[in-house]
């Protein structure tokens, strides 16, 4: 497991980290109009002479909650400092860049509150706790909580994958 765990940090540091803090979002399957399995399927050096596949540079606050999380519950098992030190970096990037009004929009730029990207962070603050003991940590969690509570849980106690938005119509509306 820590010899699995080892070597996909290693994959996500060389071409997924930001040196500001967070992940890139996705690296596709297929390279350079080479089908996805065939590319997978070379070794590390014929992958290099065939070039990397696009990578989505944008960071996604979901994508961020699991990275963190899974940083944070790692730091348990592996004797790295450097994994708190890249979950706290993370977090604090998107803490900076994604965080309103007490939760988290999908991507910069972009308006709109999604349950997933939510969900993502929630998983991310309680393990950052869990890993530290900072109550800081824990009291942002709750605090997402009961915004998650207030903004996507509707009448019927449903959960919605969208907050409502101002200039929203019908359902989209009613929250």
């Amino acid at each position: 497991f820590l010899e699995d765990a080892k070597r996909d940090l290693g994959f996500l540091h060389r071409f997924m980290q930001h040196p500001d803090g967070g992940f890139s979002a996705t690296m596709d399957a297929d390279a350079q109009g080479m089908d996805g399995h065939v590319y997978q399927a070379m070794d590390d050096a014929g992958r290099l002479r065939t070039g990397r596949p696009r990578i989505d540079t944008r960071r996604y606050a979901q994508v961020q909650g699991i990275m963190i999380a899974a940083l944070a519950d790692l730091s348990g098992a592996m004797p790295d400092p450097a994994l708190l030190k890249d979950a706290r970096a993370t977090e604090a990037w998107t803490e900076t860049h994604l965080s309103e009004g007490g939760a988290y929009r999908h991507a910069e730029g972009q308006p709109g509150l999604f349950l997933a990207d939510q969900a993502g962070m929630l998983q991310g603050l309680l393990a950052l706790f869990e890993a530290t003991g900072e109550g800081a940590y824990l009291d942002r969690a709750v605090a997402l909580a009961d915004r998650v509570e207030g903004s996507f849980r509707d009448r019927s106690g449903l959960y919605r994958a969208r907050a409502a938005s101002p200039g929203d119509l019908g359902a989209f509306a009613e929250v």
